[in-house]
């Protein structure tokens, strides 16, 4: 089936050689009938069923259902970190179904998943879908040292439903507004009182407010589309000196911002013209060897006695 290919090719995550050793496992499972559903049961990614479910009621907001599929899907050996990165690509189909009119060529799904897709993105709120992207994504790490998983999985879902995800962005857009509209009234008054035809009041005054740009900004970018930069910048550091905005990333996030430095540039010139843009890389030092310095400085003529003090 094409969409078992397009599976297979999703799983290999951009390596051949990963692709073809998964083609080659489901070959041998499936003797050679080699379905999207054999796939799903050969490589052991959650069913799309049970993803389904459990989206159904995180969208929902019901805790009690969700703490029960998550249950279910506990008691039957599931691996959650693995749970926890279906349910990441789930959403990731959901976004998709709901920002693109062609999701049936880009998902390459068989009709009954895109009708369930069709159908949970009809409810499912873009702002809450790109929140839990981005929260169960930043559990992979966590997964690694934790002792127990399930409890980090079942608290990061009821977080995600006890809290409204995106209050601080509606603070940020009501301080917006209300700074805007103090500008303008504290503009106005000015020019009325003012006598002297020589004096004016330049309603764009030499002084900005950091909080209230990178608001800005953070707000354009989810309403652009730009959804992957949107959530990365989130986390960015960010600091501004006089009319220059610096982003600060790692190697990696680094390059992205390099890659879409056009696109923050465009959306800070329509707050500002004035706004230029610093991006730098958070370069990791190495750390200080005093042993393996004294024996670059000494050579063999160093000797390290070990005993007691």
């Amino acid at each position: 089936e094409d969409e078992a290919v397009s599976l297979i090719a999703r799983l290999g995550q951009g390596s051949v050689r990963d692709a073809l050793s998964i083609a080659d496992m489901c070959v041998a499972f499936t003797n050679k009938n080699v379905t999207y559903n054999a796939v799903v049961e050969a490589v052991g990614t959650t069913d799309n069923v049970v993803l389904n479910r459990l989206a159904k009621s995180i969208v929902n907001r019901d805790s009690q259902e969700v703490l029960n599929e998550i249950n279910n899907i506990a008691n039957s050996g599931k691996n959650l970190a693995q749970l926890s990165k279906d349910l990441v690509g789930y959403f990731r189909d959901i976004a998709v179904v709901k920002t693109c009119k062609n999701y049936t060529e880009i998902l390459k799904y068989p009709s009954d998943i895109i009708a369930q897709l069709e159908e949970i993105s009809n409810t499912a709120d873009s702002d809450f879908t790109l929140n839990v992207m981005s929260t169960l994504g930043a559990l992979e790490q966590s997964f690694r040292y934790t002792q127990n998983p399930r409890s980090l999985f079942e608290i990061s879902v009821l977080g995600l439903l006890a809290s409204d995800p995106y209050s601080e962005i509606a603070k940020l857009e009501k301080r917006v507004a209300e700074l805007e509209k103090h500008l303008s009234s504290r503009s106005d008054r000015a020019m009325n009182i003012s006598r002297n035809p020589e004096i004016l009041v330049d309603p764009k005054l030499n002084y900005f407010d950091e909080k209230e740009i990178w608001g800005k900004l953070l707000i354009k970018l989810r309403n652009s589309g730009e959804f992957q930069l949107y959530v990365m910048c989130e986390k960015l550091k960010h600091g501004m000196e006089d009319n220059v905005m610096t982003l600060s990333a790692h190697e990696g996030e680094y390059k992205i911002l390099l890659n879409h430095k056009s696109i923050i540039e465009s959306l800070l010139k329509e707050i500002d013209n004035r706004i230029k843009l610093n991006i730098t890389e958070i370069v990791k030092t190495q750390e200080f060897d005093l042993v393996e310095f004294l024996k670059k400085e000494f050579g063999k003529k160093l000797e390290i006695i070990e005993g007691d003090k």
